[in-house]
């Protein structure tokens, strides 16, 4: 028995609410561009097949992993410009396991699908060949792909209405004869392995280390001595890799947990004072400017918004 398929639109006002917009996937996502953050995730359920389109409309650093036993066919929307593990992407998509987690920082304004199935349903796939990240470039009509997607997903809603038996059968087996064909031609080449760079290395081990602080601020000094390299390295390699300093990494980071605290009702009614204290803000003024400056809303505003 097939399940029925279904669409559904789901719109978010902040990156910390978005990060969970594709149900089963492991994310964070941390503001990093200035705006008030308006996002939305569309989901199309076809059973065997599931289609995603996210947009944001400001600059996130991300921490996505997939579901484990899933294959991901990444579509950016064309002109998307972003950073994947430090270095910018290039080509018009990629495959990404299930379960392998990377790191993104995506532009301004981002599009893109992710068409989601089960490993088992591609049998041609060879993860020795394509390993956890595998661009799609070589594959004949990889740059139409993004379009044949987009095209799906506008026609959904009707075709779901007008035959939605039909929709819901004949689409996901199309959906998947394609992908796996995909993986069949990926599989039967050898492919330069994505690795990282020196410089998301560097970053990747002072997240861990910025992460794990629990109390006062951490000065750029301080992380590099916590990951013993040299200050200017530690600099050279967050610019490289994320685009932005760590000083100003830092600063996000505090703020993405100031608002968080905002956001949950029993953190909120402490106030913005003892908040802005929590994450390392000591003097009020500033931290009000940062964070208004980051999110367009006065820290008291967030609070009123969530308690009254």
């Amino acid at each position: 028995m097939r399940t029925l398929p279904s669409f559904s639109i789901n719109a978010f006002a902040d990156a910390s609410e978005q990060e969970r917009g594709l149900l089963g996937w492991d994310q964070r996502y941390t503001q990093m561009g200035a705006g008030r953050f308006e996002g939305t995730v569309v989901r199309m359920e076809l059973g065997r097949v599931s289609i995603w389109e996210e947009r944001l409309n400001v600059s996130v650093a991300e921490t996505t992993a997939p579901p484990a036993g899933k294959v991901v066919l990444v579509l950016p929307a064309p002109a998307v410009d972003s950073r994947i593990n430090g270095a910018k992407r290039e080509g018009p998509g990629f495959l990404h396991m299930g379960g392998h987690e990377i790191n993104v920082v995506t532009s301004e304004t981002t599009q893109g699908y992710f068409v989601t199935l089960d490993e088992k349903d591609l049998p041609g796939l060879d993860r020795r060949r394509t390993g956890p990240l595998c661009s799609i470039e070589a594959y004949p009509g990889a740059h139409e792909m993004s379009s044949w997607i987009a095209s799906m997903m506008s026609m959904a809603p009707e075709g779901m209405r007008r035959s939605p038996r039909e929709f819901g059968t004949v689409l996901p087996d199309f959906i998947v004869d394609r992908v796996s064909d995909l993986c069949t031609f990926l599989s039967s080449m050898d492919h330069k392995p994505l690795t990282e760079s020196y410089a998301h290395a560097v970053v990747r081990k002072a997240r861990k280390v910025i992460e794990a602080k629990s109390h006062g601020p951490l000065s750029v000094a301080e992380l590099a001595r916590a990951i013993d390299l040299p200050e200017h390295v530690v600099r050279s390699a967050f610019i490289q890799a994320v685009g932005i300093s760590p000083l100003i990494w830092l600063r996000r980071h505090r703020l993405d947990q100031a608002r968080r605290a905002m956001l949950r009702p029993e953190e909120a009614r402490k106030g913005v004072a003892q908040i802005a204290m929590e994450n390392g803000f000591f003097h009020l003024g500033r931290f009000a400017a940062y964070y208004t400056q980051t999110f367009h809303e006065l820290p008291i505003e967030t609070i009123r918004s969530v308690i009254g």
